[in-house]
């Protein structure tokens, strides 16, 4: 997996609060949350390493 993420990530991946905007809608507070630097052109590659993420 590490070799997709070094595709559309800069910097490190780290766990997150939810945002405001997810604070204020009340939307799925007890999730956890990652936040990186993403360059927008990999969504496709984002999606999965969200699929791998998940099937863990």
């Amino acid at each position: 997996m590490e070799d997709i993420i070094l595709e559309f990530v800069s910097g490190e991946i780290k766990p997150s609060p939810p945002v405001k905007e997810e604070i204020r809608k009340g939307e799925h507070l007890d999730l956890p949350r990652l936040a990186m630097k993403f360059n927008m052109r990999n969504f496709a590659r984002l999606c999965e390493m969200i699929h791998e993420i998940n099937k863990s």
